[in-house]
């Protein structure tokens, strides 16, 4: 039992797996080495979203949005400031194409591609898993920090 005077007051052990199992899952699953970046946003989507068919279609776009971008940084077609603005873009868009604020999205994309860019995750291909983790960490944090929702940022 957990006393009010706990550091982990806040944290609601019972229901976390229940509020945040199907995320867990959506990044395990869009973390699969060699699985079709559009496959793995559309399926990721549909189980993180609860079954909706339109948020699947919107995650699969999205992935091949977030692809095209990082294919070209990682052919050396910008820099990192370019790589940034281009990552805040898509997110921006898929925010609105989600129904949330472009402003939201765009910020939680380019500080989680900032991160990228200053050494906060590994190189491309190397722990994926724990790329994808980070990654949504960052993001999650500064949709949050941005008056977005957790959930949106990752």
């Amino acid at each position: 039992m957990i006393s009010e005077s706990d550091p982990l007051i806040c944290l609601d052990c019972e229901n976390f797996w229940d509020e945040n199992g199907r995320t867990i899952v959506a990044i395990g699953i869009a973390s699969i080495p060699g699985l079709n970046v559009y496959a793995a946003g559309f399926i990721s989507s549909l189980i993180a979203s609860g079954g909706d068919l339109k948020a699947a279609v919107i995650g699969g776009i999205t992935a091949g949005m977030f692809n095209g971008v990082g294919d070209a940084a990682l052919q050396g077609a910008w820099g990192s400031s370019s790589r940034v603005l281009a990552h805040g873009m898509v997110g921006g868009v898929s925010s609105v194409m989600n129904g949330g604020s472009f402003k939201n999205g765009f910020l939680s994309a380019a500080v989680t591609q900032s991160a990228s860019v200053s050494g906060v995750f590994g190189p491309a291909g190397v722990n994926p898993v724990q790329n994808a983790f980070k990654a949504a960490l960052v993001g999650g944090t500064a949709s949050v920090l941005a008056g977005g929702s957790l959930r949106m940022g990752l």
